[in-house]
């Protein structure tokens, strides 16, 4: 018996790519809402390490560890579910990105 691929069976292929840079503003604007029957895989970041980050359904995305504009920043992998709302952070001296793919549920 041969080697046979599997691949195809777990493969899953985004339904949009998102892209969106804010600069920040008083009252966290929104940015992101993920929508009804997809799911977001991506990243959250902050151009610099300021107070207060991004927010993710109302609670501070731990940004100390996240910011690009240091060396020492690494954005992390998020995963949201339908109705998961990301918003810019306060700071109008910095953006707030949000990266990634939305896919079918």
């Amino acid at each position: 018996m041969g080697l046979q691929s599997t691949a195809s069976q777990g493969a899953k292929k985004p339904t949009k790519g998102i892209h969106i840079k804010t600069q920040g503003a008083s009252g966290h604007p929104k940015m992101y809402t993920v929508p009804e029957g997809k799911y977001f895989e991506g990243y959250i970041y902050i151009s610099n390490s300021s107070t207060p980050g991004p927010t993710i359904n109302g609670e501070e995305v731990v940004h100390t560890t996240i910011n690009q504009a240091s060396t020492n920043g690494r954005p992390h992998l998020f995963i949201l579910t339908p109705g998961d709302v990301v918003a810019a952070g306060t700071n109008t001296s910095y953006y707030s990105y949000v990266l990634g793919a939305e896919y079918d549920l």
